[in-house]
């Protein structure tokens, strides 16, 4: 499994490879195949009989209470919210996709962009027309989709980010002191590093070493956590920062046709791992996988296929 690394020149070392795109794919599928086989590896209730009584001992009841506990509830009803919003672009998608389809094989017989003085002279009034605003329709729909798309890459990432946040301060006893400090701001990177210090790739680190429940952390798959986050990082960099996502194809047919629904699919998964740390202090209503199934079963989504 390739190490990507968490930053933009981490993201420019990929796409400097000739078949940067299949690298991508073939590590959603073993990184989605890793995190469902190592689910049920992780501790019931970390948080409640690990994390909670060491919180007790530096915090008083009123911070428990509030800051504590509304910090990881704040998280996880924001991942929330957002999934329902990537449920929603499921269903969207491929309707604006079907839309676009229509659009296209009726200016499918119009040249594309600017073209030369000859080729334009050529052309009738009615051509010229048809040209221009062809191009501008072919163009605006385009953007439309390919915007529409962006906008699922970037809320995936941010969804497995806030469902990471709760699952990071269920697990490490560092990373909920300081998410319970409402004047602290915790950056990807940290939530990133926290995952694979939960894992054993902390290196010399001198908290951890001095940190009452050290010997725990190696009890779970966070690794296979992290390797999602760090995937969902750089597709969402990619959409941000580099022209290829709007005009590679072999790019927006590997986010159409594997990222969406395996990514949502992985999402399900952490958020199942979320459930299982956090188990016996708090209960959501429904996982998201259920909430996807009941959407799925009312109807709403009826141009997606399982």
């Amino acid at each position: 499994m390739t190490i990507f690394g968490l930053s933009s020149r981490a993201v420019q070392s990929i796409l400097h490879k000739k078949d940067w795109v299949r690298l991508y794919s073939q590590e959603l599928d073993e990184r989605l195949s890793n995190i469902e086989g190592n689910k049920e590896d992780f501790p019931e209730k970390r948080f409640l009989e690990l994390i909670k009584p060491r919180l007790e001992s530096i915090f008083d009841a009123d911070t428990m209470q509030y800051q504590v506990r509304e910090s990881i509830i704040r998280w996880t009803l924001i991942a929330n919210m957002k999934a329902f919003f990537l449920i929603k672009l499921l269903e969207e998608i491929p309707r604006q996709l079907s839309e676009a389809s229509k659009i296209y094989r009726e200016y499918s017989d119009i040249p594309m962009g600017p073209q030369d003085e000859d080729t334009v002279r050529r052309m009738t009034e009615e051509e010229r027309k048809r040209w221009s605003s062809g191009n501008v329709t072919l163009l605006y729909t385009k953007a439309s989709v390919q915007n529409l798309l962006g906008i699922f890459v970037s809320e995936l990432f941010f969804t497995l980010e806030a469902t990471c946040r709760a699952i990071c301060s269920g697990s490490c006893f560092k990373y909920a002191i300081k998410a319970a400090c409402s004047n602290i701001a915790i950056q990807h990177n940290e939530i990133y590093k926290t995952l694979r210090m939960l894992a054993g790739e902390g290196g010399d680190n001198v908290t951890c070493k001095m940190c009452p429940i050290s010997e725990e952390c190696m009890i779970g798959s966070y690794l296979s956590i992290a390797q999602i986050y760090e995937l969902f990082y750089h597709i969402r960099a990619i959409k941000d920062y580099r022209i290829e996502f709007y005009f590679n194809a072999d790019f927006e047919s590997f986010l159409l046709k594997e990222y969406m629904h395996k990514g949502f699919q992985a999402l399900c998964v952490i958020d199942e791992v979320s459930d299982r740390l956090l188990k016996g202090y708090l209960v959501k209503p429904l996982p998201l996988s259920v909430l996807k199934k009941i959407v799925f079963a009312n109807g709403v989504l009826n141009n997606h296929k399982e």
